[in-house]
């Protein structure tokens, strides 16, 4: 694009900004914004109104007639950010327009009525756009379907389990697994990595280290340099799950967000066409928050907008603070290399850089620390290979700044730090306390890991503070829903012993210390009867004697059993599963209680009943938790609480599930938990910011999440070396699923592991300046975060840390931000002051290893424990704060008015008539009671009203065969779910169904009793060992299967009904589906209605093959009675949908307006 000349330039940026009634731009801001039509650079630093700079640029472009609005484009990172940008130059434009500064379009074809807008987007958005208009160039067909997080947790969770290649030594769990298929396949997109280059370089470098001559005695390097070497042998598997990741995305027509930026990458490097429709398309860029930018996106846009188009970044090299997402810090640095200006002669030179120095938030004390911590930044690192750098100014005071307050303290214990916080806080908002609400400070809690929370929301919390924990990730923490994830993992992992335990003290079962005692002795017994089973040995008189007779360790003396021992392995899933007979006493002398074991018994028939939903869509298995757990009633009765204020967190967990049922298309319990988790970790990592800050409320959040906000005062508490900065290291060598560095696009400003393999202690040595180096970049990425947190502030900065964090043993040593800070109040740094430093001194260990935290449980659930804690302060008092329970009285109030309900009303009210109660002080809410009550009478009274139920749109086969034997029974649960009488053992059935899979080498998902109802007669006490012998023995174990727990649905008659076939075998004749059960064989009635859900099977799997149903045949395989049963009168699918249309006619309605099909 042709560069203007001072005759083209009618109106500087001071005009303008009068002309709108604006304050005058800065120098170095009227610099940028009339700068030329060239590449250009600009630092700018926190608080200096770079996006103001940027909407005024493209102000003064457009009102001086050098590009149209429509040849603008604007990138940034995310859409609220792209939103703002947009809404605020679309703004300026318009008051262009009306102050007479630029001129309506004229109606001709070049200048359309319609006002044209600039484009402002994301950065994957513009390559979403790029790969659709030019993508089928490189076979990319335009229904190609771009993959949220869940549906690529999903694709690549199912490609682990199926995974057939070689596996490392030492094989990670499969959700380890699927999250480093997942980050490594990022990565390598972020930085144009084929999986080939990363196996080839792994390879390369471990030969090259493996084979180091010894030094003398050393034969062999260190464990550090070992376990590197070996975590790069994970490296080449999980490279290889990526080949195979990014061959099933490509045949299932698919992408993510990584894919999307390499294809758009791609695009430009391989089709001039489109560069050339771009270049022309958009006559000016801007690129926002450069520094955090991955080398995919230099690639797209420098191959896009080089060689001298008018492209400008802006960025802060000393915000680049999601280097864990790819970005880096030097990345801003290397726009002058990659979007060089060409000179007349064809020769080109490094783009120029501008500055915004003025920081216009921040008062002159914070601006004095932000300065001081980042200094160290302003130097180049000695490992940094870059060619280009920038000496970046520090930050200048706005003109009238007022000198505002930083704070530094140190405490001896983080207990003393949370209540100290919590006091300046309290002390802050006392002194507004009367004004109004705007002029009370925004305050926010930044912390470096969401862990720091706790101790400081529950000072927060004694001192009556109103506060706010700001990101996802506290949602699956509340706890209505960490009690419903607690259940699901009871129902589909008998590996979850926690998840149970949490049940079992929790206010649904309450069951006592005693008893979770016996029951753990319970567990340790059955999980040494498995060890003696599989030495061989017969089992013990405790096994086969009468009630009563104690159980002994084999070989041991129940004296010298240390309980984590006893427990170590053992499940106290199978423990509820397969109770012990009334008498048994353990080993230690322990029993369960008779009202123990009614409890327990009553969570099992409630679990086994939760097991048959749980092949319904994932909403319902849901909600059947959540009544079970009795959650909707205690919401609903929360005291202080709306009924629906107090159900947001279940109902955000809800609209969790809908969303990851309608982006992966299954309903599999296990494989929602598994992306829960890996959410959970991503999004700990990186939380969400608030939507705003808050007057009425203080706000705890990670300083990751504070980027782009500001707050009056803030608060940055933990301020320890190890905590803040953080002591993990981000070496690639430390972690199996990152991309080694040296591959990277901006390896040359990355530290560099050079392995000398001149002999093994040169290796080491070689790795231990590589560690070293290491530590150094992590230190300067920690100081980043640290000058994110402190510029946050306007006016008032509380920096402190601790000598003892916990119950921790040894002392912190000081974080260096902290002292940097501090030696700038002992300077007497004017605005600077100093609070209490504690040097650890003042006690001889941490006192908090004397704290103790106790309250009597189980308490009751009604009002919550009485807590009670005992402290030492330094001087060696002991101090005792009980808390009464949060809920004090409510019990007392709840039986009062239930004795009022039975006497029919409370004493002083009864006598009083419903016209009196009515026209009574809660006359209103009396009023609105009895109409409801009239309605629901009046409706109960009509003789003719409708006594539907509302069908759901999605049945498991097990509420098919329900709908057949017992149809009363299933209308009468969908108009009012109740716990249902359990149908199987299901712990006995899943570790048959488990060892199948492990037989013939599938390692599918399955939902546990998908399909219940069909063992009803299956022994509590399994023999495997017996059943498998049986199975090793039978047909079956000769045969190749076609499929293993094959998922099948199909429609019958309205309904979609969804079921999954445990075996699928091909035959001379075609194929046999085979249903394996563990119990014994029903007869006559039971056997023909437990037969519909082979007959709903053959019926699904002849659709999904496109074969005739006669050419499938189905049969049940009773393994404890080594018997093969073939119905011969296997309903068709005429018969399947009467027995759906039979439910209509019983009551139930269908989901839709359309009509259900009637035989």
């Amino acid at each position: 694009m042709q560069d203007f000349t001072p005759g083209d330039i009618r109106f500087s940026p001071q005009d303008i900004a009068e002309a709108l009634g604006e304050h005058p731009p800065t120098e170095q801001q009227a610099e940028v914004i009339a700068s030329p039509l060239t590449p250009r650079l600009v630092v700018a630093g926190a608080g200096s109104g770079k996006t103001t700079t940027m909407s005024d640029r493209v102000t003064w472009l457009v009102a001086n007639g050098l590009v149209r609005p429509e040849e603008i484009l604007g990138v940034t990172f995310t859409r609220k950010a792209a939103g703002e940008l947009s809404q605020r130059i679309a703004t300026k434009i318009r008051r262009l327009r009306s102050t007479g500064l630029l001129a309506e379009p004229e109606e001709d074809e070049d200048a359309p009525g319609a006002v044209q807008e600039p484009t402002v987007s994301t950065y994957h958005s513009y390559a979403n756009s790029l790969v659709r208009s030019y993508g089928l160039r490189l076979g990319i067909e335009s229904d190609t379907v771009l993959l949220g997080q869940a549906q690529t947790w999903q694709l690549a969770s199912d490609l682990v389990r199926g995974w057939d290649g070689p596996l490392p030594e030492s094989v990670p769990a499969v959700d380890t697994l699927t999250g480093g298929l997942i980050t490594l396949s990022s990565e390598a997109s972020e930085h144009l990595v084929e999986a080939r280059r990363i196996r080839e370089f792994v390879q390369r470098f471990r030969v090259a280290c493996q084979d180091v001559p010894p030094d003398g005695r050393k034969k062999s390097p260190g464990d550090k340099v070992v376990k590197a070497l070996s975590r790069m042998e994970q490296t080449d598997v999980l490279a290889q799950l990526v080949e195979r990741f990014h061959a099933v995305k490509r045949q299932e027509s698919a992408l993510d967000y990584g894919d999307l930026l390499s294809l758009a990458a791609r695009i430009v490097r391989v089709d001039p066409h489109a560069r050339t429709v771009e270049r022309d398309r958009f006559k000016v860029v801007l690129l926002d928050e450069f520094q955090d930018t991955s080398h995919a996106q230099l690639a797209l846009f420098s191959g896009l907008y080089g060689d001298g188009h008018c492209v400008m970044a802006v960025g802060d090299p000393q915000q680049s603070i999601y280097g864990f997402r790819g970005a880096s810090s030097g990345q801003l640095f290397s726009f002058v290399e990659n979007f060089p200006l060409r000179g007349a002669d064809g020769h080109s030179r490094y783009a120029p850089t501008s500055f915004l120095t003025t920081a216009w938030r921040n008062s002159l004390a914070v601006l004095d620390v932000a300065n001081a911590v980042a200094a160290p930044l302003r130097t180049a690192p000695s490992w940094s290979r870059s060619a280009a750098s920038v000496e970046v100014p520090p930050l200048d005071p706005a003109p009238g700044a007022v000198r505002g307050r930083v704070r530094v303290s140190r405490y001896l214990t983080d207990t003393e730090e949370a209540q100290a916080t919590a006091g300046l806080i309290h002390e802050q908002r006392a002194a507004h306390e009367g004004q109004p609400l705007e002029e009370m400070p925004t305050m926010a809690v930044l912390c470096r890991r969401r862990a720091q929370f706790e101790p400081l929301r529950l000072e927060l919390e004694a001192l009556d503070i109103p506060y706010e924990v700001v990101g996802l990730g506290g949602l699956l923490h509340t706890p209505e829903v960490s009690d419903v994830v607690a259940m699901l993992h009871v129902l589909t992992d008998p590996g979850r012993s926690d998840a149970l335990a949490r049940l079992l003290g929790g206010a649904r079962w309450r069951l006592g210390a005693r008893d979770l005692a016996a029951l753990g002795d319970w567990a340790a017994e059955l999980e040494r009867r498995h060890e003696r089973a599989a030495r061989g040995e017969g089992p013990t008189p405790s096994e086969t004697g009468a009630p009563g007779t104690r159980d002994t360790p084999t070989g041991e003396d129940a004296g010298d059993v240390v309980m984590a021992d006893a427990v170590d392995g053992s499940s106290l899933i199978e423990a509820l599963e397969t109770l012990p007979r009334d008498g048994w006493v353990s080993s230690r002398g322990r029993s369960i209680t008779p009202e123990g074991m009614r409890r327990l018994r009553s969570l099992l028939a409630d679990v086994k009943a939760l097991r048959e939903v749980l092949g319904d869509e994932l909403t319902t298995v849901i909600h059947e938790v959540e009544t079970v757990l009795g959650l909707d009633i205690e919401l609903a009765a929360l005291p202080g609480e709306d009924p629906a204020t107090a159900r947001r967190n279940l109902d955000a967990f809800t609209d969790q599930a809908v969303q990851f049922s309608a982006t992966t298309r299954t309903h599999d319990v296990a494989a929602f938990l598994a992306w829960l988790e890996a959410a959970s970790r991503e999004e700990n990592g990186l939380d969400l910011p608030p939507s705003h800050t808050r007057h009425d409320a203080v706000q705890l959040l990670t300083v990751h999440a504070s980027k782009g906000l500001e707050w009056d005062h803030v608060y940055v508490p933990g301020l320890n070396q190890d905590d803040f900065p953080s002591k993990n290291s981000s070496a690639w060598t430390g972690d199996a699923a990152k991309l080694p560095w040296p591959l990277r696009g901006d390896a040359s400003q990355l530290p560099e592991w050079a392995p000398r393999v001149d002999d093994v202690r040169e290796l080491e040595a070689s790795f231990a300046e590589f560690t070293e180096d290491v530590a150094e970049h992590d230190l300067g990425e920690e100081r980043r975060l640290a000058y994110v947190a402190f510029t946050r502030a306007k006016t008032l900065l509380e920096l402190s840390g601790s000598v003892y964090r916990g119950t921790g043993k040894k002392p912190k040593a000081v974080s260096p931000f902290l002292e940097e800070a501090r030696d700038m109040a002992e300077a007497a740094t004017p605005g600077f002051e100093e609070g209490p430093w504690a040097d650890g001194s003042e006690a001889d260990g941490n006192p908090q290893l004397d704290t103790r935290v106790s309250a009597l449980w189980p308490y009751d659930p009604l009002e919550g424990p009485t807590i009670t804690r005992t402290s030492r302060d330094a001087d060696g008092r002991l101090t005792e704060t009980v808390l009464p329970p949060a809920h004090a009285g409510r019990r007392a109030r709840a039986e009062a008015a239930a004795q009022a309900v039975r006497e029919g009303g409370f004493p002083e009210l009864r006598e009083l008539s419903d016209e009196e109660l009515a026209s009574g002080p809660e006359g209103a809410t009396v009023r609105r009671w009895r109409h409801e009550a009239e309605l629901l009478l009046a409706r109960r009274a009509d003789p003719d009203r409708p006594r539907t139920v509302h069908m759901p749109s999605h049945v498991s086969a097990s509420a098919l065969v329900a709908m057949d034997s017992d149809p009363e029974g299933f209308v009468s649960g969908l108009r009012r779910p109740m716990p249902r009488k359990p149908g199987s053992a299901a712990r006995a059935g899943t570790a048959f169904h488990t060892w199948v899979e492990n037989f013939y080498g599938d390692a599918a998902i399955f939902d546990l009793d998908e399909l219940p109802g069909a063992d009803d007669h299956v022994d509590e006490d399994l023999d495997l060992p017996r059943l498998t012998e049986t199975f090793r023995a039978s047909p079956w174990a000769t045969l190749q299967p076609f499929a293993i727990e094959l998922p099948v649905e199909t429609p019958v008659g309205s309904l979609t009904v969804r079921g999954r076939i445990d075996a699928v075998f091909r035959t001379q004749d075609g194929w046999e589906l085979v249903d394996w059960k563990t119990g014994r064989v029903p007869h006559g009635r039971d056997l023909r209605q437990k037969s519909d859900q082979l007959a709903l099977y053959r019926l699904a799997f002849a659709r999904w093959q496109g074969v005739p149903v006669e050419r499938v045949s189905a049969a049940f395989y009773y393994v404890a009675e080594d018997r093969v049963v073939r119905p011969h009168d296997l309903a068709d699918e005429e018969q399947l949908e009467r027995i759906v249309a039979s439910i209509y006619r019983r009551g139930g309605a269908p989901s839709s307006d359309e009509t259900p099909d009637t035989p």
